[in-house]
């Protein structure tokens, strides 16, 4: 989703952009000499995960 925010913001078609998006989620990356299948769907979800556990701290830590 970021990703297709980014390419809208740049001037690209909506469209066209949502299509690379998709694309770029799944296409295989090299990656530590290696090669990663699916790497965008990893990367969204610790990015969720990471920000889903950072709000709850702050969360947390703010009513005390």
């Amino acid at each position: 989703a970021t990703s297709w925010i980014l390419l809208v913001l740049i001037g690209w078609d909506a469209t066209y952009a949502l299509l690379i998006g998709l694309l770029g989620l799944f296409i295989p990356t090299p990656a530590s000499g290696g090669w990663m299948v699916a790497v965008g769907p990893i990367t969204e979800f610790t990015t969720a995960s990471v920000i889903a556990m950072l709000v709850q701290l702050l969360a947390k830590n703010k009513s005390k």
